[in-house]
């Protein structure tokens, strides 16, 4: 069996553990980012500000869902509508919020950003929040900016790449057939965990992660053509 090292937050590795399994992939988790809330007064004053006049508030991760229950409460307007990514956020969201109305069938946010384009109508659709990581990409605010929607994104939570670890792990024994690297704050906590003493395929998810291996003197063998698991899957399979 072919085996992959995942490097996103602990909770993100053991959900896509649970879908390579699935498809017949074994992984190892290696986290190599964590997440830090950002709870301030402007956060929390925003989100009450923005969710009030809502028509949609949007999750790509349950760590997001979980901040704005506690930043704003788990009693929406009923006229806001929930949209998240994948069913791990779904889940997360019915247990807050009691419902959620539009689940991605993608594992990203530019998954969600393309169904909803596809399925809501600019102008029959108010104000869509955002509430994401202060360091995820604007592709999921642009797509839907582009396409006419009116956007207030809300940085509820950041990922941050794990410290220098000493000793640092060989990538020569940790037993992985290829690595997958998802954003350059993954990249970064990597370097900081793992000596690279051997030739891994490294698969990155996009160009910005690209970028980030590329400052750091790395490889890249592979960049997914999808930013999502089944783009990284793909690639992966190709470099083989």
């Amino acid at each position: 069996m072919q085996t992959v090292i995942l490097t996103r937050s602990a909770e993100d590795c053991a959900a896509w553990a649970a879908q390579l399994k699935e498809r017949g992939i074994g992984s190892i988790s290696l986290p190599c980012i964590h997440t830090e809330r950002i709870e301030d007064q402007t956060t929390r004053a925003d989100l009450h500000a923005a969710i009030t006049k809502a028509d949609w508030l949007v999750f790509t991760s349950p760590r997001g869902v979980d901040t704005v229950a506690d930043l704003y409460g788990t009693e929406l307007p009923e006229s806001t509508q929930l949209a998240v990514v994948g069913n791990a956020t779904g889940d997360r969201a019915i247990a807050q919020f009691g419902r959620v109305d539009f689940i991605s069938t993608g594992t990203t946010a530019a998954d969600l950003g393309q169904q909803l384009r596809t399925a809501l109508h600019p102008e029959k659709t108010g104000l869509i929040v955002l509430a994401i990581a202060a360091n995820a990409s604007p592709a999921l605010q642009t797509a839907l900016q582009e396409a006419g929607y009116s956007v207030q994104r809300i940085d509820t939570y950041r990922t941050v790449p794990k410290t220098t670890r000493t000793p640092k792990h060989a990538l020569s024994k940790l037993g992985g057939h290829g690595v997958f690297l998802a954003s350059p704050s993954a990249v970064e906590g990597f370097v900081n965990q793992v000596n690279v003493d051997c030739k891994v395929p490294l698969i990155s998810i996009g160009p910005t992660t690209s970028a980030a291996l590329k400052r750091r003197g790395l490889k890249m063998a592979r960049q997914a053509q999808q930013a999502s698991l089944e783009g990284l899957i793909s690639a992966f399979q190709e470099q083989a």
